[in-house]
């Protein structure tokens, strides 16, 4: 097992963050951790120096392909201004962890990931004011969201629903979709490509 601490990158942003929002934002994609390459900028072909940014994630095929935005392609200044152009943010709970990486082959796994250390719940919280809807990739993402910020998020109901943080005015939606991994879209590519379709609304 390798114990080499990964950090989420800073230089995806516009503001030196470790996730991609600015004053429009009102939908905020929550992940949790690139994978190991992607965070050392060691990049394999067809990988993105982006969010989501591994050759096997199809986050963007779902949105350039699947869903006919062909106007964008696959480049990191396509991803940002797709992201503009429809007030989507990006955010990952994981700050800095350990990929469990055997025989020195990365892995994208959530379940591999340990010593997490999630980003700040004050900065996460800060983000919020002007967010209408989450939607958060996965049941294990939604755990961590759970664990890490429980001091001030209260979430109601499991999968879909409203959750309640301190100091904030109002409630705001969270809905929780498939993980954009290849091998959740094999399973799921309808399912998948409705609920990211969501976010273009």
């Amino acid at each position: 097992m390798m114990t080499e601490v990964s950090n989420h990158p800073t230089r995806w942003s516009k503001n030196n963050t470790k996730y991609y929002v600015n004053e429009n934002t009102t939908k905020l994609l929550i992940g949790s951790m690139p994978p190991k390459r992607i965070c050392d900028c060691n990049l394999k072909d067809g990988d993105i120096d982006f969010f989501y940014g591994s050759k096997d994630n199809r986050l963007w095929k779902i949105f350039f392909e699947d869903l006919n935005l062909q106007k964008y392609q696959r480049t990191k200044e396509d991803f940002s201004k797709f992201l503009d152009d429809y007030n989507i943010g990006l955010f990952d709970v994981v700050s800095s962890c350990i990929h469990n990486q055997e025989y020195d082959n990365p892995s994208a796994t959530d379940k591999n990931l340990l010593s997490i250390t999630p980003i700040p719940l004050k900065e996460f919280t800060s983000i919020l004011k002007d967010i209408k809807i989450l939607y958060i990739t996965g049941e294990y993402v939604l755990d961590l969201l759970k664990i890490f910020y429980a001091e001030k998020i209260e979430f109601v109901s499991k999968k879909e629903g409203k959750i309640y943080i301190k100091n904030l005015d109002h409630p705001i939606f969270f809905k929780v979709v498939y993980s954009p991994t290849r091998r959740v879209y094999n399973l799921h590519k309808k399912e998948m490509i409705n609920q990211y379709k969501e976010l273009l609304k």
